[in-house]
């Protein structure tokens, strides 16, 4: 298969040969002019001109004895047919020959770089796979091998590409096995395995709210080393973060994240109006366990400030939106079941199902006698089963009603106080949408229904 590239020039030697074949092909003439082809042998002695056309015969070459003998129209043939015959078989073997194999196995370090850098499509991937071939053979130089390390890393980094878990595996095992893997790169490679996106904390608070922070993540990992991350976030407005020995903050492996600092984490009770400098402590813990569970701990760490509004005590947090329609929407999308246990108390099961693409915040309350707050609602785009109380699945609320009491009324009461605890939503409904659910037994079913309301605007702040 090697030779097939010197095979396919056998057709163009063939021909350089019969050409010159043809051109040693000749007879003996007459001595004749070589500028008129004038037979000169009767031509009278001494004479060194041409008759026919006035050539000097005394230069060099200037007379031929030996004339071209053009072939017969079969030897030409014959000659045709011959090299075509000869020329099919590596004709053939050339085109079905795998050019960009053994282009890809022969060409430099450099290219091949090159292709899988720039080229898009099939030759790309082949350029990616023989370039990985060459790392594993230990054919790649450090000068390579870095490139390469380079261009995994910015893969990794990049979201919109898809991330296969075997590229993770070329940078661990150059972590912790071979160690070629630098320390800048390490450190990169540890923090995209637990790729954190859309990391927002709440750009305005009041003093003495807590820090709302999001995120959402993306496993960027490996796929033969098992991984084990965890991704630690501590802020302080006091200074950085460590600098006290302030603990941090939380942890939280979840892919889609809404949390909190707690105020005197984040000492927030001094603040005073205006802008102040968030000090932000990232944590990059990760765990990574070979086939032989073998464990590799690496531990990498970001600092940031950040820049966040301070508003004057009791100034609204949000944007109130008025719109009945907005609110409507969010009432079709509730759903609510209430229902009293064997012992009496009673549990609710609340469902909110994409109400609407307007941030909204609301305080779920029981009954308008006794308006207290059972638990936070955020209306955003994502669905969600929101619960009242404990942590059960279903859970208790606090309100005591007569046994005989067939009927309940569940409050959602628009509030700027529930941005408190979130770091996206900017704006809520100022009103109140009721509902009236009726009090199932505990052999009923449990499922969440929708059930009839009635909405009331206020004026915001009230």
């Amino acid at each position: 298969m090697g030779n097939l590239p010197i095979l396919s020039l056998l057709p163009i030697t063939l021909l350089v040969l019969c050409l010159l074949l043809l051109r040693l092909r000749k007879r003996q003439c007459p001595p004749s002019c070589r500028r008129c082809r004038y037979d000169i042998s009767h031509r009278p002695v001494g004479v060194t001109r041409c008759s026919e056309c006035g050539a000097d015969l005394s230069r060099r070459r200037a007379i031929f004895t030996r004339r071209r003998v053009r072939l017969s129209w079969r030897a030409r043939t014959f000659a045709i047919v011959l090299l075509v015959i000869t020329a099919a078989w590596p004709g053939e073997r050339a085109y079905r020959f795998d050019w960009r194999t053994w282009y890809l196995h022969t060409a430099p370090d450099r290219l091949i770089a090159f292709h899988a850098e720039r080229a898009k499509g099939p030759f790309a991937k082949d350029a990616r796979a023989e370039w990985l071939r060459r790392y594993f053979a230990g054919k790649l130089p450090r000068l390579s091998r870095d490139r390469l390390f380079d261009y995994l890393l910015a893969w990794q980094a990049d979201t919109s590409r898809p991330w296969d878990g075997a590229m993770g595996d070329v940078l661990a095992n150059a972590l912790f096995y071979s160690h070629s893997l630098s320390p800048d790169r390490a450190d990169r490679f540890v923090q995209n395995v637990y790729l954190i996106q859309n990391f927002q904390v709440r750009a305005a608070i009041r003093p003495g709210d807590p820090m709302a922070v999001e995120y959402t993540a993306i496993d960027r990992g490996c796929k033969e080393w098992k991984v084990l991350r965890g991704f630690e976030i501590n802020g302080s407005f006091r200074g950085p973060p460590g600098s006290e020995g302030q603990n941090l903050a939380f942890v939280s492996e979840s892919v889609d994240f809404q949390g909190e600092i707690a105020a005197h984490d984040a000492h927030t009770e001094r603040l005073i109006p205006g802008i102040a400098p968030l000090h932000m402590l990232l944590v990059h813990h990760v765990e990574f366990f070979d086939q032989s569970r073998q464990s590799f701990d690496r531990t990498t760490q970001v600092r940031q400030d950040v820049a966040v509004t301070v508003l004057p005590p009791g100034t609204p947090l949000g944007e109130p939106v008025p719109d009945l329609r907005v609110a409507d929407a969010v009432a079709k999308s509730v759903q609510i079941a209430v229902y009293r246990a064997q012992s009496g108390q009673l549990f609710a099961n609340v469902r909110l199902d994409d109400p609407s693409p307007v941030d909204l915040a609301f305080n779920v309350c029981v009954n308008p006698d006794h308006p207290q707050r059972a638990a936070q609602v955020f209306a955003g785009a994502r669905k969600s089963n929101i619960f009242a109380g404990s942590s059960s699945n279903e859970n208790l609320l606090p309100i005591d009603v007569p046994n005989d009491q067939k009927f309940i009324q569940v409050q959602f009461i628009g509030s700027d106080d529930a941005l408190r605890h979130s770091a996206r939503l900017k704006t809520y409904w100022p009103g109140i949408i009721k509902y009236t659910v009726p009090i199932r037994s505990h052999d009923a079913d449990h499922s969440p229904s929708s059930a009839p309301y009635v909405i009331t605007a206020r004026p915001p702040g009230h």
